[in-house]
């Protein structure tokens, strides 16, 4: 059977950061032959074109076609319209011509699926594209997009149409593909759990001896948390912690990776606590320096927790980035991230909102070599095992068998 030929459609994409476009990205990389994407030239979040978009896609192995607009901006002057009706015919526009975009590389490059990136912008692409193409669209969510809670009945009613009208659902996690079936009414036939892969090569090898955060503490136990600066994240609650891991672990040392809302309240916190001596908030850190901290550290903690509104960790990817480093992950027990930490084998659960039991982990593994080792070896070779190659693999024969399913 002849693999099949995919088209991403997204919101917003690579250079900007996130999450869902570096996961399309790796896909795309892994077979250039059989992904493209289609997606916006503008960050409709600031209403500006997207820096060095053209750059990125002259060198991507694999086709990007960009429009100027997939939805409208709504940061930006033109879209902020005192007559409400202006404002519906610009977005009906924007339909029209992203629908239309997607109907002409179909056509020209012979699509077997279409896969729409599951923003909530989004949610009323597939039973559109539905009236047009009967090529089978496969709905791809992330999970944080659906675990918080619509702003109305309607947006929530708009959820379920999309998974609903999709020919194929992909979660990545087990907590987004229940969440997906028992309150949208996806089809358990026709959802896969595909989990978020890593570039096992990009983060495996030994530690650097260039390790900047080791030079003159070579008896340190070094604990690495990155990720957004956000409250789900669970940063704040770690920091809350960490006198009482400090106090059992003197050489305990917590470098914090990433910017984000609660960056300038952490600070705040960690002068409070009088932890500046144990604590490093190293703001926005390039790829390459995130893979160096991931190969220096000696844990990684991202306690997550789920919010009131719903809000969680879709699946936390970078529990998988540090175990391909060779780090074993302290996380919350909340969202995917239980899907992403093998609880005792590559790492540990907690509750992210007690910082007793945060603070027990963490200490539990430092104090503990041998457990630590082991886990490390353990979350390694799960690493191994989730290499994008992989996942590309489970991602086609999915296409694969819906398409034999319509036949």
């Amino acid at each position: 059977m002849q693999d099949k030929r995919c088209l991403f459609v997204v919101t917003h994409y690579c250079p900007l950061i996130g999450g869902g476009q570096s996961v399309y990205d790796a896909y795309a990389r892994q077979r250039p032959d059989l992904f493209q994407v289609l997606t916006s030239s503008r960050d409709y979040a600031t209403g500006q074109e997207v820096q060095g978009y053209l750059d990125f896609d002259d060198v991507a192995p694999y086709k990007i076609t960009r429009i100027e607009h997939t939805r409208p901006d709504i940061g930006a002057e033109t879209v902020r319209f005192q007559d409400r009706a202006r404002g519906w015919l610009l977005s009906r526009q924007i339909e029209k011509n992203l629908i239309q975009s997607i109907l002409d590389i179909c056509a020209a490059d012979d699509i077997d699926v279409i896969c729409v990136g599951a923003a909530e912008a989004f949610t009323w692409l597939p039973a559109k594209l539905k009236k047009y193409t009967d090529i089978p669209i496969v709905y791809y969510t992330h999970g944080e997009e659906f675990s918080q809670r619509a702003h109305s009945e309607r947006a929530d009613q708009s959820r379920k149409s999309a998974i609903q009208s999709s020919d194929g659902v992909v979660a990545v996690s087990s907590f987004t593909r229940d969440l997906l079936i028992k309150r949208y009414g996806a089809r358990p036939e026709r959802t896969r759990l595909i989990h978020n892969g890593v570039d096992f090569a990009a983060y495996s090898g030994k530690p650097l001896d260039s390790v900047a955060f080791k030079k003159g503490f070579p008896e340190q136990l070094t604990v690495v948390a990155a990720g957004r600066m956000v409250a789900r994240k669970g940063f704040d609650k770690l920091i809350e912690a960490w006198p009482a891991i400090i106090e059992k672990v003197p050489t305990a040392r917590l470098f914090m990776a990433g910017k984000g809302p609660l960056f300038e309240p952490l600070k705040e916190s960690i002068d409070q606590l009088g932890l500046s001596n144990s604590v490093q908030q190293l703001g926005y850190v390039s790829d390459e320096a995130l893979v160096e901290l991931y190969r220096g550290a000696d844990l990684f903690v991202m306690p997550n927790r789920t919010l009131e509104n719903g809000d969680t960790e879709g699946f936390g990817l970078v529990f998988l980035e540090a175990a391909a480093a060779g780090a074993p992950s302290v996380g919350g027990r909340a969202g995917g991230a239980t899907d992403a930490i093998i609880e005792g084998e590559t790492g540990l659960l907690v509750d992210g909102a007690n910082t007793e039991e945060i603070a027990a982990a963490v200490s539990d593994l430092l104090l503990d070599n041998d457990k630590r080792q082991r886990m490390a070896q353990a979350a390694n070779t799960h690493a191994r095992s989730n290499d994008w190659h992989h996942k590309c693999i489970e991602l086609i024969d999915f296409f694969d068998e819906l398409t034999a399913k319509r036949g």
